[in-house]
């Protein structure tokens, strides 16, 4: 009884604050339970295992949002992992984001926040081959597109629309410019 009167301590301490540095302990103290006292003013009990896996998720999110943005591998690995945990939960209503709102605007449901974090994962992984590979960034690109189409993330479908056309018309100069080259230096038969 001890215990689960310090998850719920703590539970409502992170719904209120929004403190990230709660959700390490949390996790750990809602492991050593069965089931908590749902959010609100019933008294009805849930399951502790959907919860201790949203906040797996929203830990993950924490270091996404401490992450450097000039660490593309990084955020890359994170947004991947993140999906992953998403997509295992997907079936399951969110529990905290009602409270506690992700700052990407994805708060409402589960396979929401999966598309998003499978989205920026695909544009992070386009950034990594744009130079070494611009066709397989290309194809990243257009998988970041579907994914964001599917969180509902119109801004995120804008600018991933914006790099593919951009990425088009360099592709079809160099193409162009190719040609040009090869027509200009070709010997006389």
């Amino acid at each position: 009884m001890a215990t689960q009167a310090l998850a719920n301590s703590m539970l409502y301490r992170y719904l209120i604050t929004g403190n990230a540095s709660i959700l390490p302990p949390l996790l750990q103290v809602l492991n050593g339970l069965q089931q908590i006292e749902t959010i609100g003013p019933e008294r009805t009990m849930m399951p502790t295992v959907p919860l201790c896996a949203e906040i797996d998720c929203r830990m993950v999110e924490t270091a996404i949002a401490q992450a450097s943005t000039d660490d593309i591998l990084l955020l890359r690995d994170l947004h991947k992992l993140a999906g992953e945990k998403f997509k295992a939960i997907m079936r399951n209503p969110l529990i905290t984001y009602e409270y506690v709102k992700a700052r990407d605007g994805h708060n409402e449901r589960t396979d929401e926040r999966y598309f998003f974090h499978n989205g920026m994962y695909q544009y992070y992984e386009a950034m990594t081959r744009k130079d070494s590979d611009p066709a397989a960034a290309a194809d990243d690109l257009s998988l970041a597109m579907q994914s964001f189409q599917r969180s509902n993330d119109q801004r995120w479908v804008q600018s991933v629309k914006v790099l593919l056309d951009k990425r088009w018309v360099v592709s079809l100069i160099k193409r162009v410019w190719s040609a040009r080259v090869s027509y200009w230096w070709m010997p006389p038969a």
